[in-house]
């Protein structure tokens, strides 16, 4: 507040807000129930400006690492707990963004897969590929 403050007094007005650039329009994750998946995205402006805001979650289970950000390049982690979800249960929610560049909802959706075995020959999901 303290800067736009002092670029008023100095006569420096922006009259348009610079676009919200994300790296990804939507989040759509498979995560093996019991379980929890780790992501990141990336915010910053059209202007290449820094920029600062935070972040909400509509969702319990999809925590943000950090729900403050600011500079030119934000690199926002989270992280999915599917630790008691049943497979094929999908949770869906928001990602409120709120910044001096104005406000954006990145979606995301996630679906629960059963639970795996990897192997070296790679996921084994029943008893005829264990065998």
């Amino acid at each position: 507040m303290k800067q736009k403050i002092e670029q008023l007094s100095k006569g420096i007005f922006e009259y348009q807000l610079p676009g919200i650039i994300l790296s990804e329009e939507k989040i759509e994750r498979t995560v093996a129930a019991g379980k929890s998946h780790h992501g990141q995205f990336i915010i910053s402006n059209s202007r290449g400006s820094r920029m600062k805001g935070v972040l909400y979650s509509s969702s319990r289970l999809l925590t943000l690492e950090n729900d403050r950000f600011i500079g030119e390049v934000n690199e926002i982690n989270y992280q999915f707990s599917a630790e008691y979800m049943n497979s094929q249960d999908v949770i869906s929610g928001e990602i409120s963004i709120i910044s001096d560049c104005g406000e954006t909802i990145l979606p995301f959706t996630i679906t629960i897969e059963p639970p795996y075995c990897e192997s070296s020959m790679g996921i084994i999901r029943d008893l005829f590929q264990f065998t």
